[in-house]
């Protein structure tokens, strides 16, 4: 969350109104409403009783002279233990928030349950988006979708997202689920991809990526994978966005392109076994890959698969690797991958491109994975960063997606659609609403 927050200088209480604050910034900052808007306001009596903190303020800890000594403060170094143990992830009377909302208990695996507060600050407001909230909401851990299909007909469950695409094409058929049920599939702000590893010798010319950009057959991964709900993407930034570079088109599925591509890059069959290779610090180097996936994931998995056969075509031999989600999360942060498959979900607000495309985030701790990045392109992040008037910054934007089509770090796959099942009682009652999760991700 750096790259949002790091803008703020200090923030001053007043000393009249404890519930009045000013932000300071340091900086002139485009999503700074936003981000300060985005914080939750949690309850010093729960989250530091002991006031170990009151002694310091925002601008003391954000001073670099005496990072390193207030690391070693005792008192922070308690209140950083306290704050990161266990009881405030999931200990009732522990987890609380300024929301409708209380925490009730959490069966490991199995449900979350949240009751609306009887003296909820929001009932005194006159505005809609507080306004028939359920007595108690209850997720349900539903690891199977057959077993979550199967609930919902059963009418266990009220509401369910991410459904199967396979899944919720059939139930689109299905006249009498139809009468019980709303089926909404709105735009996902949201795109999976391939990621290089640009410090990887296979991938330093752009061609090379640019090449198996050409091996990627889109539509048939939104045609076979998606059942028709999804779109393409070229870059980071979504199709519905304002400032989304309509010049870039998708590059399109020509394994013979591919082909063209990797010769010029020096890749050609020397030795006739069917893979491209080339000479690479006076070693002979063969276009074998390995991708990986995290485990549980069967639409990235096929992603991966169909991936696998194109490339054959050009030569390029791909290894479809699985990792369970810790661990595969664990890798992409040493940059222990030569391409892997994920996702990045997006938010509605201006985007801030520099959590996943500056080269100050390419570090364990950020998310640039790939390492990508140049002078220019961090200019241009920044000067988005405090460039205000839309106009300008639409433009900043697209020709930051302009270099990133060139240079390809990603292969950018598709946007899909949302599936979302929920009951048609959910409009009209405040009643109790039982919700479907899985380990999403």
């Amino acid at each position: 969350m750096r790259p949002y927050l790091e803008f703020v200088d200090d923030i001053a209480i007043d000393a009249d109104n404890p519930k009045k604050f000013t932000v300071y910034s340091r900086k002139k900052y485009f999503a700074a409403e936003t981000a300060i808007g985005g914080l939750n306001i949690m309850p010093e009596y729960v989250y530091d009783p002991q006031g170990l903190m009151k002694g310091f303020s925002l601008e003391s800890l954000n001073e670099p002279k005496t990072a390193d000594r207030l690391k070693a403060n005792p008192k922070i170094m308690q209140f950083a233990d306290a704050f990161n143990s266990p009881k405030f992830s999931r200990e009732v009377g522990f987890v609380v928030g300024s929301g409708p909302y209380e925490f009730k208990g959490w069966e490991t695996g199995q449900t979350i349950v949240l009751d609306r507060k009887k003296n909820w600050w929001g009932d005194k407001l006159d505005l809609p988006q507080l306004k028939g909230k359920p007595d108690r909401l209850t997720y349900k851990v539903v690891n199977d979708w057959t077993t979550a299909v199967t609930q919902m007909k059963d009418e266990a469950l009220d509401l369910a997202y991410g459904i199967r695409n396979s899944d919720f094409v059939d139930l689109q058929k299905n006249d009498r689920f139809k009468q019980l049920f709303n089926l909404h599939t709105p735009t996902a702000l949201a795109y999976d991809y391939f990621a290089f590893n640009l410090k990887n010798p296979k991938f330093k010319d752009k061609k090379v990526r640019q090449a198996l950009a050409h091996l990627v057959d889109k539509q048939e991964i939104i045609d076979v994978l998606l059942y028709g709900m999804g779109e393409s993407v070229i870059g980071p930034i979504h199709p519905t966005k304002p400032y989304y570079n309509k010049d870039l088109q998708p590059r399109e599925y020509d394994v013979e392109k591919a082909k063209a591509l990797l010769t010029e890059a020096g890749w050609t069959d020397s030795d006739g076994d069917g893979v491209v290779d080339k000479e690479i610090d006076g070693q002979r180097v063969p276009m074998k890959i390995q991708l990986k996936f995290n485990s549980g994931n069967d639409r990235r998995k096929n992603m991966c698969l169909l991936f696998k056969e194109s490339a054959k075509r050009a030569g390029v031999e791909i290894e479809v690797v699985t990792r369970e989600w810790t661990a595969f999360l664990e890798e992409n942060k040493r940059r222990e991958f030569e391409m892997f498959c994920a996702g990045w979900i997006q938010s509605p607000t201006p985007d801030e491109l520099k959590q996943i495309w500056h080269t100050e985030s390419d570090t364990p701790d950020g998310s640039n994975y790939t390492g990508f990045g140049t002078p220019e392109t961090d200019k241009i992040i920044e000067t988005i960063q405090v460039t205000i008037d839309p106009a300008a910054q639409a433009e900043l934007y697209k020709r930051m997606q302009a270099i990133i089509y060139e240079e390809q770090p990603y292969l950018f796959l598709v946007s899909p659609q949302e599936r979302i099942l929920y009951t048609a009682a959910l409009k009209a009652n405040r009643r109790c609403a039982a919700l479907a999760t899985t380990k999403k991700t």
